[in-house]
């Protein structure tokens, strides 16, 4: 029995493993942020898995190879590119959690009914849904729960295994469409999409091209990390380089500003070599391979050579923060090699959109969700923030009104005690928040205005006792008397 283990973090390849070895019972590990998969078995049968946990995985999250009469019974599978890959139908899966991973088993959604995920304040959004079992078999006898948040009236049909429908986005800012998936077996897929409604505003970020080994679970094969390289922030104070036979991929190892957004471009500027014609490519969703969403051909070159690629036109949606980690830049051909230094870094920007009704700028624990931000369409001071999640967290948000000062509730109650406290300036506000379920932000505009930017802790007035207005009342009586008693003794003197 393998029981109550924790494998995360493997930079150099997977979590669990089990080659050639039957009749174990796993339950109760964590595999989390691996190279690879989080639970692999290879020629491995009869074996119980059973409330694991394998989340932000590079590969798979659970893989298997061959025919195997395994068991899975309640793991959680989530934030994963790829969740399961079972290739035994006689395998006994059961109440499996397979959350938000971008390539469900269970769940697909056509992109292409979207329209696009940039949308105007009134627009209806059109979605479709094809639903599947844990195995991928077509369930048309699946059941499905569609929301979405801010909350709007949801219209669905199902034919077959395939659920279509729309709502009408009445608000601006950000909206996400949550679906949800159960089989017979009691297995539940969920998958979130996220739409940028009304104002938007552009920001391009530059990430530096860096000898690192990413650290957010980003793919590479076991043994295998130099040909797998970390895009971040901070340039390089000496010269880096990374090679390999056939191609060279990296990806984001850092979250930039206003991460649920709408990716617009991407443009690499690189120091190369290859000895044979061959492209620079980008894909949204990594793989450890040459593959590539989009391709620009690249000149061989025998001696480090500085050159440009843009890719424009994108439209990726940032569902999740953490789609950002699986974005990949990728330099192909014989024998390939990339090099930055202080003087001459290479590099790659990309440019995106975000909403700004309001505008979520960061958060710190990224465990915790942010499934809509949004402005009534009429009234850009006010903003309704949903969060979902465990824990405590820091949250910036800005207004797009920098001049007022503004009030906040959380689940109704005023913001200013151990769940809820906040600072602003300059329409930013800094939120500390905990968390243990779905919450609701309120931010308002206050009823006055200070005359400096610095930072304001927000205090809510406190009530007055419900005496005090007659208090005032005797007050004003005692005193009108005592002036009307001293202007009659002066007519006497």
């Amino acid at each position: 029995m393998l029981m109550n283990n924790t494998a995360n973090s493997n930079n150099n390849g997977g979590g669990i493993s089990l080659h050639y070895s039957s009749n174990n019972i796993l339950t109760n590990n964590t595999a989390s942020l691996n190279n690879y998969c989080g639970i692999s078995l290879y020629s491995s049968s009869n074996n119980i898995l059973q409330n694991n946990t394998a989340d932000s995985n590079g590969w798979y999250s659970i893989y298997v190879d061959l025919p195997s009469d395994n068991q899975w019974i309640g793991n959680i599978v989530s934030d994963n590119i790829n969740d399961i890959y079972i290739v035994e139908a006689g395998d006994i899966c059961t109440s499996n959690q397979i959350l938000h991973n971008i390539n469900s088993k269970m769940l697909d959604v056509n992109e292409t009914v979207f329209n696009g995920r940039t949308k105007n304040v009134n627009e209806m959004v059109n979605f479709e849904i094809s639903m599947f079992d844990i195995t991928g078999s077509s369930c048309p006898a699946c059941d499905y729960e569609i929301v979405v948040s801010p909350n709007e009236t949801v219209n669905s049909t199902k034919t077959d295994n395939k659920v279509t429908g729309n709502f009408t986005a009445t608000k601006s800012g950000a909206y996400s469409l949550n679906v949800k998936i159960i089989d017979s077996d009691g297995n539940i897929a969920q998958r979130r999409h996220i739409f940028l409604v009304g104002d938007t505003s552009s920001k391009t970020i530059r990430y530096y091209l860096r000898d690192i080994a990413p650290t957010h679970g980003q793919p590479t094969l076991i043994g295998q990390n130099k040909d797998c390289d970390s895009l971040l922030f901070t340039p390089p104070t000496q010269e880096e380089w990374g090679m390999c036979g056939a191609w060279v991929q990296c990806s984001p190892d850092e979250l930039p500003s206003y991460p649920l957004a709408n990716l617009n471009s991407i443009s690499v500027y690189s120091w190369y070599t290859t000895d044979a014609d061959e492209y620079i490519g980008i894909q949204r969703y990594a793989t450890y391979d040459s593959a590539a969403d989009y391709k620009s051909p690249v000149p061989a070159a025998t001696y480090y050579t500085y050159i440009n690629r843009d890719f424009t036109d994108l439209n990726w949606s940032m569902d999740y923060y953490w789609s950002w980690y699986w974005l990949s830049v990728k330099l192909s051909g014989k024998y390939p090699h990339w090099k930055t230094n202080q003087s001459h870094p290479s590099g790659v920007n990309f440019t995106y959109a975000y909403t700004t009704t309001p505008a979520v700028k960061s958060i710190s624990n990224t465990d915790i969700s942010v499934l809509s931000a949004t402005s009534p369409a009429d009234n850009r001071n006010n903003a309704t923030i949903v969060l979902e999640g465990d824990g405590t967290t820091n949250l910036t948000v800005q207004m797009p009104n920098t001049s007022i000062v503004y009030t906040a509730k959380y689940d109704g109650n005023d913001c200013n005690d151990n769940n809820c406290s906040f600072t602003q300036a300059n329409g930013e506000l800094n939120f500390t928040l905990t968390l243990n379920s779905v919450h609701t932000l309120d931010i308002e505009t206050a009823g006055f205005y200070p005359v400096e930017g610095e930072p304001v802790q927000y205090t809510p007035t406190p009530e007055l006792p419900a005496f005090t207005l007659a208090y005032a009342v005797i007050a004003l009586v005692i005193a009108v008397g005592s002036f009307s008693v001293r202007r009659r003794r002066g007519r006497e003197r």
